[in-house]
């Protein structure tokens, strides 16, 4: 049974690896420095990424634990639409051509190691 100590521990584990990812990827697509902070590109995107983090909280409230199929699946998804929505913004609306290419990659990646990280210590627990 995973607690949620374990899920704040393999949230931070997958950041920390997400980050050297990035600079990783950047650097073999050629698209700049790692940056800190998200750019808004609009003045609506803060809003669709707070509605679709509170209509994943909401979705997800009917699951009794992370451990359940379903979850996944709907973190998956959640990622899904939150990562082409970034990336359409990116492509449309950042200087960087490249930029767009950099959120679609390390934001599958990431998703991939938290899913997989997930599974193999609820597995040995």
């Amino acid at each position: 049974y995973m607690s949620g100590w374990h899920i704040i521990i393999i949230v931070i584990v997958t950041l920390v690896i997400s980050h050297f990812v990035e600079v990783v990827i950047r650097k073999w697509l050629d698209a700049g420095k790692f940056r800190w902070k998200r750019v808004s590109y609009t003045k609506y995107d803060t809003f669709m990424n707070f509605l679709f983090t509170m209509a994943f909280i909401i979705s997800s409230s009917f699951f009794s634990s992370y451990t359940e199929p379903y979850f996944y699946l709907l973190l998956t998804v959640y990622t899904i639409i939150t990562l082409g929505f970034d990336a359409i913004l990116a492509k449309r609306y950042d200087n960087n051509p490249k930029e767009y290419k950099v959120i679609i990659i390390t934001g599958s990646l990431t998703i991939g190691l938290f899913l997989s990280l997930v599974t193999v210590t609820n597995h040995l627990l």
